[in-house]
């Protein structure tokens, strides 16, 4: 997957996910094969790191791996968006598989206005 400017929320992504992305967001919610990001200049990339080892499959080569975390500013800016409606309507509804944190389909909302 190429992104250049698009904000993207998949279920997984199989070797090279990202590769040469020059903008945009990409969320990925499962899996993520082997040579993630290589060559990527721009955007921002958010993986769910279930299995732990999500350093080992990225091509750390151009990019930095950060933990993402919850801060207070996170609710209010939720109320925000649903104000605002900057986001499609089937994502502010999004549903996440219920083995998932009860506040994660919130979180990835934030994510996601943070960098569109």
């Amino acid at each position: 997957m190429r992104n250049s400017g698009a904000v993207a929320v998949v279920e997984g992504v199989g070797d090279h996910g990202c590769e040469y992305m020059t903008g945009g967001v990409v969320v990925v919610l499962g899996a993520a094969g082997r040579n993630f990001a290589a060559g990527m200049s721009g955007g921002v990339a958010y993986v769910l790191d279930e299995r732990g080892d999500f350093d080992v499959r990225c091509n750390l080569a151009m990019v930095e791996l950060e933990k993402v975390v919850e801060d207070k500013t996170d609710r209010n800016i939720m109320i925000h968006l649903e104000e605002i409606r900057v986001l499609p309507q089937e994502l502010l509804s999004m549903d996440l598989p219920e083995d998932k944190l009860r506040h994660d389909a919130v979180r990835l909302k934030v994510l996601i206005a943070r960098h569109v």
